[in-house]
């Protein structure tokens, strides 16, 4: 199963425009995620697939994963949209 949900994108993805027009200019931008970390994968999946994962980096709120291997999941899928 694909981390990145392509049926039904969360509302705040599906109009990049404005975001990816803002972002433009931005050397290496930071995604801040303060969101359960059962949604982890999805965010980073989509934000790749929104094209706003160039030279960006991800930070997640504690914990990373619910043990290691969910980690190392993690950790495949962030560096999968680097």
């Amino acid at each position: 199963m694909s981390p990145v949900r392509t049926a039904s994108k969360p509302m705040a993805l599906r109009n990049t425009a404005p975001t990816t027009t803002a972002m433009a200019d931005a050397r290496r931008p930071a995604h801040y995620l303060a969101i359960p970390q059962s949604l982890f994968s999805t965010a980073i999946g989509n934000r790749g697939a929104a094209g706003l994962s160039r030279n960006a980096r991800v930070i997640v709120e504690k914990p990373f994963g619910r043990d290691l291997a969910s980690a190392r999941e993690l950790n495949r899928v962030a560096q999968s949209v680097a």
